[in-house]
């Protein structure tokens, strides 16, 4: 058997099918998974990737096609396990999926902790200013702000501060702030 340069075509027009109709299902289009179909690319991938190939650029499309199914197939299983699990579900607004946040145990912050306020605000100002998930544990919060409360309390010698959560240039920073005394 011989691989034909239209038989890579071919393939890749049904990994393109099979993407399709995986958004499909993912958006509650379709109500079954295209198993059929990604068997069949599956099985046509296997049987031209064991015949030897001696065209250099049919060898390369054809590993160009397989790298696109391979990356397409690790999103789609784990989109799949994630819906399994209960990490993802869907948007009553726009349908689409979103990330369940499920709080983990230990890292809930004391509800009379002074610096419970501050982390849920640098948590927020993050997501808001840079988009990142802010994927920062509160015990490593605290720890981090204490410690550099205590080296600022070294260096400069004052005795009581408060960190501030500021935003500058885009960045979102801890600041502190020397608590005022009262009288």
């Amino acid at each position: 058997m011989t691989v034909t340069r239209e038989d890579i075509e071919t393939l890749y027009q049904n990994i393109m099918r099979l993407k399709r109709e995986y958004e499909q299902y993912f958006s509650r289009i379709l109500d079954r998974e295209p198993l059929e179909l990604r068997r069949e690319v599956e099985r046509a991938i296997l049987r031209y990737t064991s015949t030897p190939i001696n065209n250099t650029a049919l060898k390369f499309r054809l590993n160009t096609v397989v790298a696109t199914f391979n990356s397409y197939r690790q999103y789609w299983n784990r989109m799949l396990r994630a819906m399994e699990e209960g990490r993802l579900r869907r948007s009553p607004e726009t349908g689409a999926f979103v990330s369940v946040e499920r709080p983990v145990q230990g890292e809930t912050p004391a509800p009379d902790d002074p610096l419970k306020k501050v982390y849920e605000e640098y948590i927020n100002l993050k997501k808001q200013h840079q988009g990142a998930s802010a994927e920062i544990s509160f015990e490593r919060f605290k720890k981090t702000i204490e410690e550099q409360k205590r080296k600022l309390q070294e260096s400069r010698g004052i005795k009581d501060v408060e960190p501030r959560t500021v935003v500058k240039d885009g960045k979102v920073r801890i600041a502190f702030v020397a608590k005022k005394k009262s009288s």
